[in-house]
């Protein structure tokens, strides 16, 4: 699927990816001097790891929660609750919490309601052949 690549705006074959392949290779360019760097100096803040690599926070705090990289503090929030996490999005307990809930919406879906179960026959609908309705002419 021919599209511009929403980083450098030049035609290419996004169908494998939101990016060119261009912006791919510098993107893992990037990645790996953030990772080269970490490996290093290990201990680093995100703030320092930033300054030092010239590569945003926001970038920095992607990796980590792509799990691409790991921090040795917690730098990312629970999108639920707001509590320090190491990776993700969710916390433990609030991943637990949504698979439990997930999973009781999929089993009360597969349950069928007692009205479906046995509906009424009534004598009002009558169903004939096409044989039967000329034999009665």
């Amino acid at each position: 699927m021919l599209k511009n690549c929403p980083r450098c705006r030049k035609v290419a074959n996004l169908l494998t990816s939101n990016i060119c392949e261009k912006c791919i290779e510098e993107e893992e360019e990037i990645y790996k001097k953030v990772y080269e760097h970490l490996k290093e100096n290990p201990g680093l803040s995100v703030a320092e790891l930033s300054i030092q690599t010239g590569v945003s926070t926001k970038k920095i705090l992607g990796y980590v929660r792509d799990e691409r990289i790991q921090m040795i503090e917690n730098v990312l929030s629970c999108k639920i609750c707001g509590e320090k996490i190491a990776r993700g999005s969710l916390c433990l307990d609030c991943e637990e919490k949504q698979k439990r809930t997930i999973l009781e919406s999929m089993i009360t879906s597969m349950k069928k309601p007692e009205t479906e179960k046995s509906l009424p026959i009534t004598n009002s609908v009558k169903m004939h052949t096409n044989q039967r309705r000329k034999e009665k002419k």
